[in-house]
C-alpha cells in the first residue's frame, strides 16, 4: 500500500535499508538504483545543510556567551579549540537528550516495548545501521510520518556531531601549526644570532693575510689557502 512505499522510500533515502521490504524484479531493481543515486545526494545535502546551521547557531551562542562574560570579566579568555569542544559537547548531550526522551516516549506509549528496546531501535536507525530486527513497516500511518521525521530530526544531529568533531580537529591543527610556526621562528633566529656571534668572535680574533709571512706558514701559491687564518703567534 502507500504507507508501506513511503515507509520504503524514506528508509532507502535514509540509508537505513532495515531489508523488511525490497525489490525482487529486475526492472524493480534498476529503478530502485536509480532512485537511490539521486535521493541519497539530496538527503545528503538536506543533512549538510541543517546540520552547519545548528552547529553555526551553537557557535553564535557560545560566542555570545563568551562576551557577556568578558563585559563583567576582562581577562577572561576562550581560545577556539575550547569554544569548538564546548560546541561539541553541546551538541553530543542534545542529541543523548533527544534519544533517550524519544525512547521513554516510544517505550510508554507501546507496553510491549521496553526502554531498552526503543533505544536500541533509535540507535540502531540514527547510526544507519537498520538491522532489520525491529522496522516501522506495520506501523499506522501517523506513527510512521511522525517517526520518519523524527529519524530526519536525529539524522541532522548524527551529523552535527560529526561535524563539531570535525570542527575540534580543525582548531586543533590550527594551534599545531601555530605553535609551529613560532618554534620555527624562534630557531631560526636563535641560529643566526649564534652565527653573528660566532662570525663577530672569529673577525676578532682574526688578521689579514696581507699581514703574514711565511715565517706564520703562509704559503702564496697555494690554492686552496683560506682567506682568513687565525694567528696563533698573537
Amino acid at each position: 500500500n502507500f504507507w508501506s512505499a513511503f515507509d520504503f522510500c524514506a528508509t532507502v533515502l535514509t540509508t537505513i535499508g532495515y531489508g523488511s521490504i525490497y525489490p525482487r524484479t529486475a526492472f524493480g531493481k534498476i529503478v530502485l538504483i536509480l532512485y537511490t543515486i539521486c535521493g541519497i545526494g539530496i538527503m545528503a545535502m538536506y543533512l549538510g545543510l541543517f546540520s552547519k546551521g545548528i552547529i553555526s547557531l551553537v557557535n553564535f551562542l557560545i560566542d555570545l556567551a563568551t562576551k557577556v562574560i568578558r563585559t563583567v570579566d576582562r581577562q577572561f579568555t576562550c581560545s577556539e579549540v575550547l569554544s569548538r569542544m564546548f560546541s561539541l559537547l553541546v551538541v553530543v548531550t542534545a542529541l543523548t537528550a533527544f534519544v533517550i526522551i524519544w525512547s521513554w516516549r516510544l517505550s510508554s506509549s507501546n507496553p510491549r516495548d521496553s526502554f531498552l528496546k526503543a533505544a536500541y531501535f533509535y540507535v540502531i536507525t540514527l547510526t544507519t545501521v537498520g538491522l532489520g530486527d525491529i522496522s516501522m513497516t506495520e506501523a499506522k500511518p501517523f506513527v510512521l510520518i511522525r517517526v520518519l521525521f523524527l529519524f530526519c530530526v536525529g539524522l541532522t544531529l548524527v551529523t552535527a556531531v560529526f561535524n563539531a568533531l570535525r570542527s575540534v580537529l580543525a582548531a586543533h591543527t590550527k594551534r599545531l601549526k601555530a605553535k609551529g610556526r613560532r618554534l620555527t621562528t624562534r630557531a631560526q633566529e636563535a641560529m643566526k644570532g649564534g652565527a653573528n656571534r660566532l662570525i663577530n668572535r672569529n673577525t676578532e680574533d682574526s688578521v689579514p693575510l696581507t699581514n703574514l709571512t711565511e715565517a706564520d706558514g703562509y704559503d702564496p701559491q697555494s690554492e686552496f689557502m683560506m682567506p682568513m687564518i687565525r694567528n696563533d703567534k698573537k
